[in-house]
């Protein structure tokens, strides 16, 4: 399975042409999310997965890590194909210093 570190993300942001994806819970999200982030809760990804733009690589995220490799493997069972996980989530991206949308 594909995985970047936030750093790698935050280039990939930079470069422009990617669906960054943050599959925590609403009240999560709405706390904190990386600037240019969409919320799909993980438990909402098979109801809702027509929503992503399959011509693009699509970059999971989540808290730590666990539920964006989790929907990781549920999108690629839904035949997305360039579909990566973002290792440590918003805990990671907070560690390294990079900024924060809050409220």
């Amino acid at each position: 399975m594909s995985e970047c570190t936030v750093l790698g993300l935050k280039e990939q942001l930079e470069n422009g042409e990617i669906h960054l994806v943050d599959v925590r819970e609403q009240i999560e999200f709405s706390g904190e999310r990386v600037t240019g982030a969409s919320l799909l809760p993980l438990g909402e990804l098979v109801e809702r997965h027509e929503e992503l733009d399959h011509s693009k690589p699509i970059y999971v995220m989540c808290r730590s890590g666990v539920r964006s490799a989790e929907a990781q493997r549920r999108l690629k069972a839904l035949g997305f194909a360039n579909v990566i996980n973002v290792v440590g989530g918003i805990e990671a991206w907070k560690r390294e210093g990079l900024p924060i949308d809050r409220g």
